[in-house]
């Protein structure tokens, strides 16, 4: 009887092992879709910040009865080179 006991309690020890593994594995996968969800969702509402700020600007310019439109061209960017070529004497 000891020896079958003895037997049965090892089984029980090994399965809890497995099964303690097994969910330390899924709590880390469910972390990392936790985060991917976070990060998400930080994008969306982001965009949606955006898309307000715009909108906004927009609706203003048409209750004030401006004559404006948006600019279809995409903004210059304007930079002087730092190299000391340029350098005054």
């Amino acid at each position: 009887r000891l020896g079958l006991v003895l037997v049965f309690m090892s089984i029980v020890n090994i399965w809890n092992g497995y099964e303690a593994i097994d969910q330390v594995r899924q709590i880390g996968r469910l972390e990392e879709q936790v985060r991917d969800y976070r990060y998400r969702a930080l994008f969306k509402a982001s965009e949606v910040t955006a898309m307000s700020q715009k909108l906004n600007v927009e609706k203003a310019i048409q209750e004030q009865n401006l004559a404006l439109t948006l600019s279809q061209a995409p903004p210059y960017i304007l930079y002087r080179p730092t190299g000391s070529t340029d350098k005054k004497k």
